[in-house]
C-alpha cells in the first residue's frame, strides 16, 4: 500500500470516529467545549477534503503531514476564538455551526475575528 493512501485511509478512520463521538456527546458538554470539538470536527473535514483531493492525484508531499495533524487543534483554537466574540445567548445548533464552520474556514474565520477586535479597540479605523 502506498503512503499516501495508508495516511488518508487513516486519518478519515480518525476523523471519522471523532466525529461521531462528538456528535454523541455535545449534547452534555458545555458550549465553550462543544464548540472546541465541532471546530476540530470543521479541521478535520477540510484536511479530509484536501487529503483526498492530493491522494487522489498523486501529488501528496510528505512534508505536508504535519499540517494534517495539527490544523483540527487549530480549528477548534479558532471556534473558540469566534465563539468568544459572538453573543452568548447561542442555541446548541449555533454552537455546533460556529464550531464547523471555523474549523473549516479557518483562514475567513481569523479575519472576521481581526475585523471585530479592531472595531472594538479603535471604531474610526474599522472602516
Amino acid at each position: 500500500m502506498d503512503w499516501r493512501l495508508a495516511i488518508l485511509v487513516a486519518y478519515v478512520a480518525v476523523g471519522s470516529i471523532s466525529a461521531v463521538l462528538a456528535i454523541v456527546m455535545l449534547p452534555s458538554l458545555p458550549p465553550l467545549q462543544s464548540v472546541a470539538i465541532a471546530g476540530a470536527a470543521g479541521g478535520f473535514g477540510r484536511c479530509s477534503w484536501s487529503l483526498a483531493g492530493h491522494v487522489g492525484r498523486g501529488d501528496l508531499d510528505y512534508k505536508w503531514v504535519p499540517w494534517y495533524a495539527f490544523t483540527p487543534l487549530v480549528g477548534a483554537l479558532i471556534a473558540i476564538g469566534l465563539y468568544c466574540v459572538t453573543p452568548l445567548d447561542v442555541t446548541e445548533t449555533a454552537v455546533l455551526a460556529i464550531g464547523l464552520a471555523a474549523g473549516y474556514w479557518q483562514c475567513d474565520t481569523l479575519d472576521f475575528i481581526h475585523r471585530k477586535f479592531v472595531a472594538k479597540i479603535a471604531p474610526e479605523s474599522a472602516g
